[in-house]
């Protein structure tokens, strides 16, 4: 049985939901050349104009601090990924646990489909934010820019089309260009430490956060009430709505500053989310 044209493009004309929202998110692991894993992580496909892009963040492919670029410890600097996302078929078997139902015929989801991306072919393979970059040794030592201003990255993914179909966030409709308001709830969908809901799918956990302030000092950042977890960087952000608004960086520490008395940094407590919007970077990369 094959995925029809029709049955292809009604999966992607159906709106997002709380069901569907959890395939919309992919796994990720960074490998060195010789096939050893660096750490994990999360991303996710938008498609428009029939081309797809796996976004996530530059210091996930680059294996560099983006607030403080030095080179990767022991020198492990990633060369590929692997993405993983459910699995997507006509018939059922015992790993499909999902079903999206549509009157062309109902598709099963569950299970795992992995993808090697290539990071380098010559040259780096990513898109990145080229406007301002650091002048820094590590660009000497690697070849890598260090952007100043955006840690988002995209990568064009070509999969087939029945993964595009239930994989990708699809571009303008499922997306949120605009600014939000202070105090909206958002949802970010990621693996934290690599975990994943499902034994045997990649299914993200989902967190509820809201915006703590959208006047941050470098007004790109979006700064939420709560950070996510290690290996959630990348991850999608969403909206009430279920509109894709932007992707989830990381954390900072607005408390985590030298002491006056001691001059050393105080313990971190208070970590606070930091979110990119999507209408920061999309005509940017």
């Amino acid at each position: 049985m094959n995925f029809s044209k029709e049955l292809i493009k009604q999966l992607k004309a159906t709106s997002l939901n709380s069901s569907n929202l959890s395939y919309k998110t992919l796994r990720i692991t960074t490998y060195t050349s010789d096939d050893k894993p660096i750490s994990n992580a999360t991303g996710f496909v938008v498609e428009q104009d029939g081309k797809c892009n796996l976004y996530t963040c530059w210091h996930v492919v680059s294996g560099i601090d983006f607030l403080n670029p030095v080179l990767p410890v022991g020198g492990h600097k990633p060369n590929y990924l692997k993405i993983q996302g459910v699995d997507v078929n006509l018939e059922q078997n015992k790993n499909h646990r999902g079903v999206i139902f549509s009157p062309l015929g109902n598709v099963y989801v569950g299970g795992t489909y992995e993808k090697r991306i290539e990071l380098y072919d010559g040259t780096q393979r990513w898109i990145q934010d080229e406007r301002e970059l650091r002048e820094c040794e590590i660009t000497k030592a690697t070849g890598i820019h260090v952007p100043k201003l955006l840690d988002v990255v995209k990568i064009p993914l070509d999969i087939s089309e029945k993964y595009s179909a239930v994989w990708s966030i699809q571009a303008p409709k499922q997306i949120y260009y605009s600014i939000t308001q202070n105090f909206d709830d958002l949802y970010i969908s990621g693996f934290p430490y690599g975990y994943t809901a499902q034994s045997n799918s990649p299914i993200p956990i989902v967190l509820k956060r809201s915006i703590a302030s959208m006047m941050t000092d470098n007004l790109r950042d979006i700064y939420l009430d709560g950070g996510g977890s290690p290996s959630m960087s990348g991850a999608p952000v969403w909206d009430k709505s279920f509109k894709l608004i932007g992707i989830y960086r990381g954390v900072m520490y607005p408390d985590f500053k030298p002491n006056s008395k001691s001059n050393k940094p105080n313990d971190k407590h208070s970590a606070l989310g930091l979110m990119t919007p999507f209408f920061t970077f999309h005509n940017v990369i």
